[in-house]
């Protein structure tokens, strides 16, 4: 068997190596109940910021759900972000058909066929009647 490198999407890919400080620093928080307004992400191109967004909004997405089902009422302590690919939440966020989730993605630029350069102002627009 050759070794083959397989690249996924961000928002399909269930696997993160090496970001395991930055989901620590982001369980702890949560875990606490004092999660900061808003966590920065940058660095190199292709290390993983994007799927690891998809991962953060999977499991915050996933604990809404647990909330209104009464799923860990007694407050268990979320050790991990992992989720199963099968889980209804994955699939939903993985098909972009997740009603609480928006995410503003650069458009292909149909004459080039590649990917823009920047986000168009009218979509960023539209975030403000997403947040209403």
């Amino acid at each position: 068997m050759d070794n083959q490198i397989i690249s996924l999407q961000p928002r399909l890919n269930p696997f993160l190596f090496g970001h395991q400080t930055v989901e620590q620093t982001f369980l702890t928080s949560w875990n606490s109940g004092r999660m900061p307004h808003a966590f920065l992400l940058s660095g190199p191109q292709g290390i993983g910021k994007a799927t690891l967004a998809f991962r953060l909004a999977r499991f915050v997405l996933a604990s809404k759900r647990e909330e209104k089902t009464g799923m860990n009422l007694f407050g268990d302590i979320e050790a991990n972000l992992e989720m199963d690919c099968d889980d209804p939440v994955f699939k939903r966020v993985a098909s972009g058909g997740h009603a609480d989730l928006m995410t503003l993605e650069r458009p292909v630029d149909k004459e080039t066929n590649r990917l823009k350069s920047s986000i168009p102002i009218e979509s960023v627009r539209t975030a403000g009647d997403f947040l209403r």
